[in-house]
């Protein structure tokens, strides 16, 4: 049986229907047996009647999509919604195509909760009167849209305030605000809080005045500030007992200025002294009455206290530049606004009997050092028992080498005996020193070194030069960058290979810069270096080749025969040449037709083979001229990539009419002071001080004869 609402519902929408088939604009009526409003989680009936007969849908939802109905009667359709949970639309359509469907928008909200935690304060504007501010929340979301009132009811008198409609102050807070005289001594407040689904009270709050009462925030001047104290102008719109000042350095937390504790008039200068010089400072005041709250704080203002002398002297140190012994670069650390009490315009630098300054070593501290963590180390040293008495400790350090660039130094007090320096870049090596002042012109210092937090393998290996002279090479290199060293070096591997198999390694301390290596045969090496730090070795940088050239053919002018030739015949010439060359007694080479034929065509002449007795063909009986050149003596390029097998002795130009002998590697003769330190086996006097050896080298490195 339909409810008594119900009814009167249906009864509604029938009247609504007579009045649109009267006009003709609609093809039905739409409504819902709980009204356009609805609380969420409740059921209810849309229900649909049509002017027209015609066959009638129900949709929900936008965009419509069609729902199950059924029907009330023969022009009227009906809907069961259960437990609605958010706002929805419903439609009805009917098919007469002259008239429109007909909609309803049902809102689906909670009724409002009773207004919590009221709060009022009563903020004295004057001696007349004052504002009252009250604050409550709201409580949960409603999904529909409230109003809210504040009831006042002030005694004496029982006059009645309001209602006094509220603002937002925040996302679930409210606010309202009204003015009271200052006969008022107590106040009752109660919120209404209603929406679409009905209102609702909260419970009556009573108020004395002068419990809630709060003086309105203080104005402050511009502050007058000497170098230790600032006055300020400090006023309020009624007289209080309490005033509370603060004051800060940029980016510090607020300080309390004690209260004196005396009746304020409405003006008046306040005194903040103990303050610093040279700073920026802010301050801020707020009052309260005997009774009741604080007032808000007031705007901040600021001022700079003025300067003073600077409090003390400056942190300076020294280092000698290695170029010049005669010379100290003087450091000094900027001093900070404690110690400046100003802004410093320039420095004024004393020196009295520079050459009376004394650095030595005696009663040396025994220094220890340790990494703290990756960015800091652990400085400490011991004191002798014997060493005198001195003012004071300070500790330098600096990247391995940039002493002058970098250096870093801390002062410790005579009492101390460890420090901690912080800012350490991993995978760098420093060194440095502790140093014992023991008056203004002598100190001891105690060095150390190898000092790292974290450590690596080098990155890439030295740039590697060498310098061939003899049957030695000197080998020297250039420091790793420093981002490439991986912490501190210990040492230097040279590797050396001539094609043998025994590959030769020489271990060299990180500290040298230069090695030589002595006794090397002759042959064609690789060479190539690496550094290692505590945590490893690195890869090589670059693979150079050199070579040493052998010691067997002397004569006074030193020179290179290039030969290549495909022709058995050639080759049997070309021993016949060496066999020329094998003389049993030596002649004088100044005066010799050879040594004559030299001098004409500096460093260069043309042999013409003898005829022999071999069996030849007429076509190779033609002599066979050889170029010979005098050759400067031959280097590698200190640059060239690792395992680089491009590289082989250069080959001497040939003119038009030589003939090349044989294809080999180019040929080398050198001469010899007779203080060389070649090998004593093939050597023979000359008379003037040289001697020639005669070298042919293939590709397996053979000896060729001496010769004069």
């Amino acid at each position: 049986m339909a409810t008594m609402s119900q009814t009167w519902s249906i009864f509604t929408a029938f009247t609504v229907l007579a009045v649109q088939l009267c006009t003709g604009e609609k093809s039905c009526t739409i409504w819902s047996s709980a009204g356009p409003v609805v609380q969420r989680g409740s059921s209810f009936e849309v229900y649909c009647t049509f002017n027209c007969k015609c066959k009638g849908s129900m949709y929900s939802y936008h965009p419509p999509i069609p729902q199950t109905h059924k029907e009330f009667n023969s022009t009227t359709l009906f809907l069961s919604v259960s437990k609605i949970a958010k706002n929805r639309t419903y439609s009805c359509q009917c098919s007469c195509p002259a008239l429109d469907p007909c909609g309803l928008d049902i809102s689906a909200g909670y009724p409002p909760e009773s207004p919590k935690n009221i709060q009022c304060i009563y903020e004295v504007l004057n001696n007349e009167s004052g504002v009252v501010f009250c604050t409550w929340k709201r409580g949960r979301e409603t999904y529909l849209w409230n109003s809210s009132v504040l009831r006042v009811t002030t005694i004496p008198g029982n006059h009645t305030v309001g209602p006094v409609t509220a603002s937002s102050k925040g996302t679930n807070e409210l606010i309202a605000s009204f003015s009271v005289s200052s006969s008022v001594q107590q106040i009752s407040v109660q919120v209404q809080a209603q929406n679409a689904l009905g209102p609702t009270w909260s419970m009556i709050h009573n108020y004395t005045l002068s419990d809630i009462a709060t003086p309105s925030t203080p104005e402050l001047g511009q502050p007058d500030c000497s170098s230790r104290e600032c006055v300020i102008k400090v006023t309020q719109s009624v007289s209080t007992e309490h005033l509370e000042i603060q004051y800060r350095e940029e980016a510090q937390t607020w300080t309390s200025y004690p209260d004196s504790g005396v009746q304020m008039s409405l003006v008046q200068d306040r005194s903040i002294s103990s303050l610093e010089p040279y700073r920026l400072y802010h301050f801020r005041a707020r009052s309260r009455f005997n009774t009741g709250s604080w007032s808000q704080w007031s705007a901040n203002v600021s001022s700079w206290t003025q300067e003073e002398a600077p409090a003390k002297e400056l942190d300076v140190w020294y280092a000698e530049p290695a170029s010049d012994l005669k010379s100290l670069i003087v450091y000094w650390k900027e001093p900070n606004i404690s110690i400046s009490r100003g802004k410093i315009t320039e420095y004024k630098l004393e020196v009295h009997n520079l050459s009376s300054v004394l650095v030595f070593s005696t009663n040396p501290l025994e220094v220890k050092h340790e990494p703290a963590d990756n960015h800091s180390v652990t400085i400490s040293w011991r004191k002798p028992e014997t060493a005198p008495g001195h003012a004071a400790y300070v500790v330098e350090l600096y990247p391995e080498g940039y002493k002058l660039e970098e250096l870093r130094w801390v002062r410790v007090s005579r009492k101390d005996t460890r420090t901690v320096i912080t800012g350490i870049k991993p995978f760098e090596c420093y060194e440095g020193a502790v140093y014992v002042v023991y008056n203004e012109s002598s100190v001891s210092r105690t060095r150390f070194t190898r000092l790292t937090t974290l450590e690596s393998a080098p990155a890439a290996g030295p740039i590697v030069q060498e310098e061939v002279e003899g049957n030695k090479v000197k080998v020297t290199w250039t420091e790793i960058p420093r981002g490439q060293r991986g912490g501190c070096i210990t040492s230097y591997t040279i590797y050396l290979d001539n094609g043998s198999g025994d590959e030769q390694r020489y271990s060299i301390p990180g500290s040298e810069t230069s090695h030589i290596i002595t006794d090397l045969i002759p042959a064609v090496y690789n060479l190539w270096m690496t550094a290692s730090t505590a945590a490893g070795e690195g890869p090589a940088r670059q693979k150079l080749k050199f070579y040493i050239q052998g010691v067997e053919c002397e004569h006074f002018c030193c020179f290179t025969m290039t030969a290549v030739a495909n022709s058995s015949a050639v080759k049997q010439r070309f021993c016949m040449f060496f066999q020329c060359l094998m003389l049993s007694d030596v002649p004088d080479p100044a005066n010799s037709k050879w040594a004559k034929e030299c001098t004409q065509e500096k460093g260069k002449m043309n042999l013409q083979l003898q005829h022999s007795n071999s069996t030849v063909t007429e076509e190779e009986e033609e002599p066979i001229l050889v170029d010979v050149e005098e050759l400067p003596k031959q280097s590698s390029d200190p640059h060239a990539p690792p395992d680089d097998s491009s590289q082989s002795p250069p080959q001497t130009s040939l003119s038009p009419m030589s003939t090349l002998l044989y294809p080999a590697l180019t040929t080398y003769i050198k001469s010899f002071s007779h203080d060389s330190d070649s090998s004593d086996q093939t050597q023979t006097s000359l008379g003037h001080d040289h001697r020639l050896h005669l070298i042919a080298r293939n590709g397996k490195f053979g000896r060729g004869r001496s010769g004069g």
